[in-house]
C-alpha cells in the first residue's frame, strides 16, 4: 500500500510518498494524489497534548467519553474548544488520549481541502516516533525537537525539552532514521485525531455484496411467505377433508342401514322431513296449540303428521264457528288450516284441520 505523508507544520506542506517501508518521492506545496494512496496528515506536535490514561476495557463511544472526562481534569481550555482523540487500550490498560483545539484541526482540514487532499488519518508528529523500552528518544522538527518514551510523547523548544527529560537517558535519532521508521511507526500508530466531528466521511457507494445478501434475504422471506401459505392451504384441506369424514360417519349413524351416502346433510335433512323431526311438526304444533288456547271449548281428539300432507288434526268444537276462529288465529301465526266435513264423536261436532305453512 502507498502511503502519502503531508507534513502540516510551516507555511507550506511538505509530504513523502512511502512504498511499503521506503521513501519513492518527496516534495511541497500540493501533491499529486493517486486514488490507491492513503493519505495521512502529520500534525504539529507542539499543537497537541497526548496523555495516557488507565481505563477498564470499554466500548469505543464508552472509551471516548471516559476520555473527554480525562481529558477535562488535565486541560484548562474549555471543554466545547477542544477535541478530543482516544485511542486502542494497550497491553497494560492504558488509553492513549489526544487534545488538539478543534479551531486548530479545523484549520488544518482547510488547508489539505485547498491542496485538493483528503486525510484519511490525522497524527501527532511525536508519535511517529517508535517508543524506546527505557528513556527517551529525540528527533528535530525544525525548531522543535521530537520527544517519545513510554507513554509519553510531546514537541517542544529543545531548552524546554531537555528541561523536561530531566534525567532520563535520551536516544537521539537522526532524519535517515526517522524517515526509515516511519512504516513501522503508522502500522502501529495508537491514536487517529480524525474522530467525533472531523471524522472522515466516506462516499456512499453500492455495495454489490450487501445487496446481494440483501437480495437472498428478501428472496427467503418471500419463499417463507410461500410455503407458510401453502401449509395454511394444506392445513385447512386436511380439517375440510376430516370434517367431511365425520358428516359422513354421522350421517351414516342418522340413516337407515344400506343407504348410499352421496349428500349427507341433504339426506339427513330430508329423513327429519319424512319423520317429522325436522322442525315441521313442532312449529305447526306449537301455532295450533296456541289458536286453541285462544278458543274456548275447542278440544284435541287426535293428530298426527304427514310430511308431504302436513299436521293433520281432530278438533272438537263447542259450536260451529269455533273452527273458522281457529283458522284465523293459524293464519295469524303464519299457517292456514284447510278443514274437512264435519261429524259428530260423542255428540259433539268434530272437524279434521289440516295444519301447513302458508
Amino acid at each position: 500500500m502507498t502511503r502519502l505523508l503531508v507534513f502540516l507544520r510551516g507555511d507550506a506542506l511538505a509530504w513523502l510518498r512511502l512504498d511499503g517501508d521506503r521513501i519513492v518521492a518527496r516534495g511541497a506545496d500540493a501533491p499529486a494524489v493517486d486514488p490507491a494512496d492513503h493519505v495521512v496528515a502529520i500534525a504539529p506536535g507542539e499543537a497537541v497534548t497526548l496523555h495516557w490514561v488507565e481505563m477498564p476495557d470499554l466500548a469505543p463511544a464508552q472509551a471516548a467519553a471516559a476520555g473527554r472526562i480525562a481529558a477535562a481534569e488535565v486541560c484548562a481550555a474549555p471543554s466545547g474548544a477542544t477535541h478530543v482523540a482516544v485511542g486502542a487500550r494497550d497491553a497494560d490498560g492504558y488509553y492513549p488520549v489526544a487534545v488538539v483545539e478543534a479551531a486548530a484541526i479545523a484549520a488544518w482540514l482547510a488547508r489539505c481541502r485547498e491542496a485538493g487532499l483528503d486525510p484519511d488519518r490525522i497524527v501527532p508528529a511525536p508519535l511517529l516516533l517508535p517508543p524506546p523500552d527505557t528513556g527517551v528518544r529525540v528527533a528535530e522538527a525544525g525548531d522543535v525537537v521530537l520527544v517519545r518514551g513510554s507513554r509519553l510523547g510531546f514537541a517542544c523548544e529543545p531548552d524546554l525539552a531537555a528541561l523536561l527529560v530531566g534525567d532520563a537517558s535520551a536516544e537521539t535519532i537522526d532524519a535517515q532514521r526517522f524517515e526509515a521508521g516511519l512504516g513501522a511507526a503508522l502500522d502501529a500508530m495508537p491514536v487517529d485525531l480524525r474522530q467525533g466531528p472531523f471524522a472522515k466521511v466516506k462516499p456512499w457507494q453500492l455495495d454489490t455484496r450487501r445487496l446481494r445478501r440483501m437480495a437472498l434475504l428478501g428472496a427467503a422471506i418471500l419463499l417463507a411467505l410461500f410455503l407458510v401459505n401453502v401449509v395454511q392451504l394444506l392445513r385447512y384441506s386436511f380439517a375440510a377433508d376430516t370434517a367431511e369424514h365425520r358428516v359422513t360417519g354421522e350421517a351414516q349413524a342418522l340413516l337407515p342401514r344400506g343407504t348410499e351416502i352421496h349428500d349427507p346433510v341433504g339426506q339427513v335433512r330430508a329423513r327429519l322431513a319424512e319423520t317429522g323431526a325436522g322442525g315441521g311438526f313442532s312449529p305447526a304444533a306449537a301455532a295450533l296449540f296456541a289458536a286453541m288456547r285462544d278458543v274456548p271449548g275447542a278440544q284435541l281428539t287426535s293428530l298426527r303428521y304427514d310430511a308431504a300432507g302436513g299436521l293433520v288434526a281432530a278438533v272438537a268444537t263447542a259450536q260451529g264457528g269455533d273452527v273458522a276462529l281457529l283458522q284465523q288465529r293459524l293464519a295469524a301465526s303464519g299457517y292456514e288450516a284447510g278443514a274437512g266435513a264435519v261429524r259428530s264423536e260423542a255428540e259433539r261436532p268434530v272437524v279434521d284441520l289440516t295444519v301447513r305453512p302458508k
